[in-house]
């Protein structure tokens, strides 16, 4: 292999990469207009078609909600989580604060009902605090929270 050619490997993934970033919706106009490379630009300072980003969507929200059988308790305290407006047979995630405590699945009306939680025991050294117990739609991106107070 030639002292010219040894260049070459590292040479390749660089300029792979900067033509993505010229191609790409997002860094592609600030970076061509940088470099005077556009496509569209015209001798006159005119420029051709403008590059519109991608458009997300995601799905109506519908009213999301959930209903806890208490709402304090100490550490250890099982209480049950319902839930309604999710997205038939979607798996449903529950937490407490960021710890996961249970999953179910949501009926063909959305719904679930009577899930068995039991508070997490790291969350008596903050006690009395109030956290959510939030319900995620793991499909749908629906979610829904409700506070609980851990009282020790």
């Amino acid at each position: 292999m030639s002292e010219g050619s040894s260049k070459v490997p590292w040479i390749i993934p660089i300029a792979v990469a900067l033509i993505g970033l010229v191609a790409s919706p997002v860094w592609g106009p600030p970076l061509c207009r940088a470099v005077r490379v556009c496509e569209a630009e015209t001798p006159g300072g005119g420029s051709g078609p403008t590059i519109t980003p991608p458009q997300f969507s995601f799905p109506a929200n519908s009213e999301t909600n959930i209903f806890l059988s208490e709402t304090s308790g100490p550490t250890g305290s099982k209480l049950k989580v319902s839930g309604e407006g999710f997205q038939a047979g979607e798996t449903i995630v529950i937490s407490m604060h960021t710890t996961q405590v249970a999953t179910t699945t949501a009926s063909p009306a959305g719904t679930f009902s009577s899930v068995e939680i039991t508070v997490p025991d790291q969350f008596g050294v903050f006690a009395p605090k109030q956290f959510d117990v939030i319900a995620r739609g793991k499909s749908s991106i629906r979610f829904a929270s409700a506070p609980f107070t851990v009282s020790g």
